[in-house]
């Protein structure tokens, strides 16, 4: 590992902090025969803790859990992730040590949640913990009752949308605790069914005028702009989210089928589409004189650094910093992020005749009645749309000029 990250562009000051943590875990392995584990991990940090007499949440503690969170990463992967989560030992005490198992187990591992959704989960057990400790209480069915009622105090101020994500967060922790033998009772069961009900808003979307500005902007000379390019043309020809476009892996292209197979990352839905000769191109061209050298899996890397994969927040920025090149009006007025490009295809889609099946099939949506949601800027035209078996045979995806490099 500390080879590779020093091929990637890690600093010779950041590779020490690594090699200096991973060393002392590899011997306190060792020392115990034990596996490298969530489990010998945590055990690990409260033992250093403990002989340098650092206090938990220290910036010590903070940086030991980083650098073996993507050792272990490292070892299960076999490359370096940039976007290991790194908050969970921030649970101490009470029953942290269940937390942080169910978080690496459960949300990592099994479901691999983005480090967005996990942060969230971390927000709600903390502060469940937090209750649990405090009041020195045991986990039972009065424990978790209690928690919503002071939860759902006017004092503390929660909304319903927070209160109703907390909510799931501790039903499916309680839930696994239960499946884990942690507990006797399935204490989920307890958990208030509390309801919330999301204000719906018009999406926002881009006229065909508006993308191809945007798109006219981007210099598809330099390597910003190759990467730039072939990321905001996957999300506007398939309505790609900007989690799958920034972990598409060269697994998912089939070049001799000329298929993209993708496993959503926030649906966990199967989709499969055919590589149009522009995305392809567009692909090529990037990887061919605008990509980086690495063996990581990803397609899109970062420009400068360490060499990891792009995340949510950078592409969000190209995107915008190309719209506000194009002179879009009216922003303030709408999101215009990845997930507008969405939309837009949706929406060109719907006026284009396709059968509401076919838009959601191509959004790689579990239903048509989510697929509503997104046509709802015009209703008149979603009542014409027909729904009979599913199919993918779209117009915009047909009759194109294949051009392989």
């Amino acid at each position: 590992m500390i080879n590779i990250m020093d091929s990637v562009g890690y600093s010779i000051h950041t590779i020490k902090k690594y090699s200096g943590s991973i060393s002392y875990y590899i011997k306190y392995l060792l020392d115990r025969k034990l596996d490298p584990n969530t489990d010998s991990a945590l055990e690990f940090i409260n033992y250093m803790i403990l002989k340098k007499e650092k206090a938990l949440n220290s910036s010590y503690h903070n940086h030991l859990w980083l650098y073996v969170s993507k050792f272990l990463f490292f070892i299960e992967n076999g490359f370096i992730n940039s976007t290991v989560p790194t908050t969970a030992h921030k649970i101490c005490g009470g029953w942290a040590n269940e937390i942080n198992n169910f978080i690496q187990d459960v949300l990592i591992s099994k479901k691999k949640l983005s480090c967005n959704t996990i942060g969230d989960y971390i927000r709600s057990l903390k502060c469940f913990n937090q209750f649990i400790k405090e009041h020195d209480l045991e986990l039972n069915e009065k424990t978790v009752y209690d928690f919503f009622l002071l939860i759902r105090d006017e004092e503390h101020n929660f909304s319903d949308y927070k209160m109703y994500y907390m909510k799931c967060h501790l039903k499916s922790f309680l839930a696994y605790l239960y499946k884990t033998q942690k507990t006797d009772n399935d204490l989920s069961k307890c958990v208030p069914d509390i309801k919330y009900k999301r204000n719906r808003t018009l999406p926002s979307v881009f006229t065909n005028d508006e993308i191809k500005k945007i798109i006219d902007q981007i210099d598809r000379n330099s390597i910003h702009g190759k990467r730039a390019y072939a990321m905001i043309i996957l999300a506007t020809r398939y309505g790609l989210r900007s989690g799958d476009v920034v972990n598409l892996k060269f697994e998912n292209i089939d070049w001799e089928k000329n298929i993209i197979s993708i496993e959503q990352k926030k649906t966990k839905c199967a989709i499969e589409l055919p590589l149009l000769p522009e995305v392809g191109n567009a692909i090529l061209d990037y990887l061919k004189h605008g990509r980086r050298e690495s063996n990581l899996p990803y397609v899109f890397l970062n420009i400068k650094g360490p060499v990891t994969s792009i995340t949510n927040g950078a592409f969000y920025n190209t995107l915008k910093y190309y719209i506000n090149l194009a002179g879009i009006e009216n922003l303030s007025k709408r999101k215009h992020g990845p997930h507008a490009l969405r939309h837009s295809l949706a929406s060109e889609m719907m006026n284009n005749g396709e059968e509401l099946t076919t838009i959601s099939a191509v959004l790689g949506h579990r239903s048509t009645q989510i697929t509503t949601v997104y046509l709802s800027i015009d209703y008149e035209n979603l009542k014409k749309c027909a729904v009979p078996m599913p199919k993918i045979t779209s117009p915009i995806y047909l009759n194109r000029e294949q051009k392989w490099y």
